[in-house]
């Protein structure tokens, strides 16, 4: 079943008065089961395509279905109810609250998405081994340790479909694989679609697909038995 359809999808920024194409027409489908990874070199359009695909961004001309649904044609509403309900991001920075615990980080969107059954958090936390960290604050983790709270955060309402933009960028080779092994436990176990931008050749062994872009258009799309 396809989660996600790209069609002739293109992507065009203005820089001053000239328009620079980032993605040509790319045509793309994301199945259910789907542990897929985006390769290729710096400028290819890999972080762009996320971003589209996911609807942090929209695409100049083309379109984009997500779980049955258009990007360009939802509402806010939907829009938001998506992005709460049923997709969730992991980025290269974490991005956790500094002021909130690993408790209250990975409540937010609980609370954004209006779901008030807390006890699934400490569920979340024993799946990514931070249940002992719950009352810390991110500045007291080592990089790997905010990653995993970035992932239970990513894990809370359940999502169908995770956009990980270079999960490992950030952290040493050790945390980077504890990182991946965790990711990939996630997708098998708890039947995660994930879609992951990396620039590390080692991670794509734990991809049961892998998408090569070169110039913004798609140059080999692989899938393996992993």
């Amino acid at each position: 079943m396809a989660l996600l359809v790209a069609s002739n999808l293109k992507k065009n920024y203005q820089v001053e008065n000239r328009t620079i194409p980032v993605l040509h027409g790319i045509n793309l489908e994301i199945h259910e089961q789907d542990f897929c990874g985006i390769v290729g070199p710096s400028g290819s359009g890999k972080t762009t395509l996320l971003y589209v695909l996911s609807g942090l961004e929209q695409a100049s001309e083309g379109s984009v279905k997500i779980l049955g649904n258009e990007w360009s044609e939802m509402s806010s509403f939907q829009i938001q109810d998506v992005r709460k309900r049923q997709i969730s991001f992991i980025f290269q920075f974490y991005n956790l609250l500094p002021n909130l615990t690993v408790y209250e980080n990975i409540q937010l969107p609980m609370i954004l998405a209006k779901d008030f059954d807390f006890s699934r958090i400490e569920e979340v936390l024993k799946w990514v081994g931070m249940d002992e960290y719950k009352d810390y604050f991110p500045n007291q983790l080592s990089g790997g340790m905010q990653q995993r709270v970035a992932i239970a955060r990513a894990l809370i309402n359940r999502p169908q479909i995770i956009f990980a933009d270079e999960p490992t960028g950030n952290l040493d080779q050790k945390s980077g694989s504890e990182v991946m092994n965790l990711l990939k436990k996630i997708h098998l176990e708890h039947n995660v679609t994930v879609l992951m931008v990396t620039h590390n050749p080692d991670n794509l062994k734990y991809c049961s697909r892998t998408i090569k872009l070169l110039d913004g258009r798609i140059q080999s799309d692989d899938s393996v038995q992993v």
